[in-house]
């Protein structure tokens, strides 16, 4: 039996922009995502027969309609091997919260996959394949610090993020996307940050013009300022929304002061973690 074990980075937005709309309806946007260590972990172990089975950790994932069993589905039919597989997920990245942990999870599965088999499909086949999973897919495939544009899908590598420390907090449910945008369609103003600055500022190493720079069109439709006040109060250099929301992340360049507002949150019974940069979002145990 082959065993490959694999960790699955989370990301974060450093900024997030909605430029416009295309006429399928799909958002145009202009943003820096990062991967953190914060990961789910996954083995998968070979099966002699075509067969493929996906066992999770949460109970309301795994299974056909899980999007990693979409994901190998797709890889054998690329490859067209006549084999099959067992993905064991334990899931740490929490669901349905702007961290893309069931993109990190199916990026990971055809990473593994094409290694478990040698690889039979090339990076273009794996990314057309990640593309078809979800438009933020093929980030995990490069993962580290990464420029999209366009529905996200073209990617650009950046510098690595300076070290530092990220404070991820989830606290509340949000709508599906699809919806989210629509909020976000009527929206007057998106605040006040600028990718390109932030960019610039990455590829200086320039950690406090980063944080100066750090933004996301979603923040609009959320209430963040219980979790910002916290996070500022305990030194945080910028505080801003993943995703769509409802994670919410502080960037510290002092552990101790992102430890004491990790543990104010955590004795309040509020869902965080306590991550930093991760320079891959796909690490082979």
């Amino acid at each position: 039996m082959i065993l490959i074990k694999i960790k699955a980075n989370a990301k974060i937005n450093l900024t997030l922009d909605i430029l416009g709309k295309r006429p399928d309806g799909y958002h145009l946007v202009d943003m820096i995502m990062q991967s953190v260590s914060l990961c789910d972990n996954i083995e998968l172990s070979k099966l002699s027969e075509n067969d493929i089975v996906v066992i999770s950790s949460d109970n309301s994932l795994g299974g056909e309609q899980d999007i990693c069993y979409k994901a190998a589905k797709l890889f054998f039919e690329k490859s067209d091997l006549n084999n099959g597989v067992k993905i064991n997920i334990n899931k740490n990245i929490p669901l349905a919260a702007g961290l893309g942990g069931g993109s990190a999870d199916a990026a990971a599965v055809l990473l593994a996959l094409n290694k478990m088999f040698l690889n039979p499909l090339n990076s273009t086949d794996l990314y057309d394949i990640a593309l078809n999973l979800g438009a933020d897919v093929p980030f995990f495939l490069i993962g580290g610090t990464v420029y999209a544009t366009g529905i996200g899908e073209q990617l650009k590598k950046l510098k690595d993020m300076p070290e530092c420390y990220v404070l991820i907090v989830k606290n509340g449910n949000k709508k599906s996307t699809a919806q989210m945008y629509k909020q976000l369609d009527s929206a007057e103003s998106y605040g006040n940050f600028n990718t390109n600055r932030a960019k610039e500022a990455i590829n200086n190493g320039d950690l406090n013009s980063i944080c100066l720079n750090i933004g996301n069109a979603f923040t609009s439709l959320w209430d963040i300022n219980d979790i910002k006040s916290v996070m500022i109060s305990n030194g945080a250099l910028a505080v801003s929304l993943s995703g769509s929301g409802p994670s919410v992340f502080g960037i510290y360049d002092n552990y101790n002061n992102a430890l004491l507002a990790l543990n104010t949150f955590l004795n309040n019974n509020i869902q965080a973690f306590l991550t930093t940069p991760a320079k891959d979002a796909i690490v082979f145990e």
